[in-house]
């Protein structure tokens, strides 16, 4: 081989090696099910320029994150619904956030993210779904009310029993451990 040939390759190495390590990135699009808000995460190695242009470079893989709402709840046969909710590069091997498209697929109404995050709230619900004051189907409706309680997001009103009934089982179950009149004020 000669010199140039020589330098040619090294560079060639060095140019492919430095592309490669500026280009490649994890890209991971994020999905809630609109009805018992678990996560679904796809995730896959790409060449290119986020969001620009990029070409797969390992196939697609997934992740399900269940919600305590699909596991305590929901029927097992429970049919997801998902919905966009965001899209972030991570650059380096994965190891650096790059930025996000943001979907609407991420809102959930307040019944669910308290449902979501507090163990008291879920026993509360829990113990009335057991004592029968409160049926698995009016949890379902619930849940499936809007992230803003006053539109459906088309323009049509919510079924305001369930949006009293949700109010009722956040005050019932956070009396003592929000400040006087925060929940009222929410309102």
């Amino acid at each position: 081989m000669t010199r140039r040939r020589k330098i040619f390759a090294v560079v060639s190495a060095l140019v492919l090696f430095l592309l490669l390590f500026l280009f490649h990135f994890k890209q991971l699009d994020n999905y809630k099910c609109v009805s018992c808000h678990s996560w679904r995460s796809v995730f896959q190695w790409r060449l290119g320029m986020w969001p620009c242009v990029s070409v797969p470079l390992s196939p697609e893989w997934e992740r399900i994150h269940e919600s305590h709402l699909l596991r305590e709840l929901l029927p097992k046969g429970h049919q997801h619904q998902w919905k966009f909710a965001g899209e972030s590069p991570y650059l380096y091997f994965g190891l650096v956030w790059g930025g996000c498209i943001l979907g609407d697929g991420r809102h959930m109404n307040e019944f669910c993210q308290w449902y979501e995050s507090d163990p008291e709230f879920r026993k509360l619900v829990g113990d009335k779904v057991e004592k029968g004051e409160l049926s698995k189907e009016t949890i379902e409706q619930i849940a499936a009310l809007p992230s803003l309680y006053g539109t459906d997001g088309e323009g049509d009103a919510v079924v305001p029993e369930l949006v009293t009934l949700a109010r009722e089982l956040i005050h019932e179950a956070t009396r003592g451990r929000l400040p006087q009149g925060w929940y009222d004020k929410r309102r």
